[in-house]
């Protein structure tokens, strides 16, 4: 499924991410990071092709090319997950003095997968403003 409303854009994921790494991580590896995130955003999926889908409908790019563009970022040994998560986390959790998660553990037992999402609820949730949980999903 790929949404083709154009709520979010590059330039404002690029206005975001570039706030938290643009002073530890080389330019085009935030833009990389800003299209995945934007084809995550327009498929609602973490699989590599619709990721490459959503990014090609959000930024009218080949779909074939942006998968690869996907791809290649996906293993690029230069993008340390762990680096990225400690300037994400604070990024998020702002001034806040404490905060309250709720998390979800789900095992699939026929493939082997386990799905693990931890969510920071607060007192509103984008984009209606109102109370909701902000979802962080590790998968294993």
């Amino acid at each position: 499924m790929v949404i083709r409303e154009q709520r979010f854009s590059f330039n404002k994921g690029r206005h975001v991410l570039g706030s938290v790494l643009d002073h530890d991580l080389h330019a085009k590896r935030v833009g990389s990071l800003c299209d995945a995130t934007l084809g995550v955003l327009h498929s609602a999926s973490l699989a590599v092709c619709a990721i490459g889908q959503g990014l090609a409908a959000a930024r009218g790019l080949n779909p074939k090319h942006a998968t690869k563009q996907v791809d290649r970022l996906l293993s690029n040994p230069k993008i340390d997950v762990d680096d990225i998560r400690t300037r994400w986390v604070p990024f998020v959790i702002g001034a806040r003095s404490s905060i309250v998660v709720a998390l979800d553990w789900t095992d699939f037992d026929a493939d082997k997968q386990t799905t693990i999402m931890l969510s920071l609820i607060t007192d509103h949730s984008l984009p209606r403003r109102r109370p909701g949980a902000v979802p962080r999903p590790w998968c294993g």
